[in-house]
């Protein structure tokens, strides 16, 4: 199941490339955003 899905994800970005940048470019920003947290959560 895990292999289908991969490809098949896989498959859709190549696709539509615009959505594979909107899904990294919040996976990227929920990241920053919880190290921000983390770090603030130090202080």
């Amino acid at each position: 199941m895990e292999t289908f899905l991969a490809e098949e994800m896989q498959e859709r970005f190549e696709e539509f490339p615009q959505i594979a940048k909107k899904i990294a470019d919040k996976a990227i920003q929920t990241a920053m955003a919880r190290e921000a947290a983390r770090k603030a959560k130090e202080l």
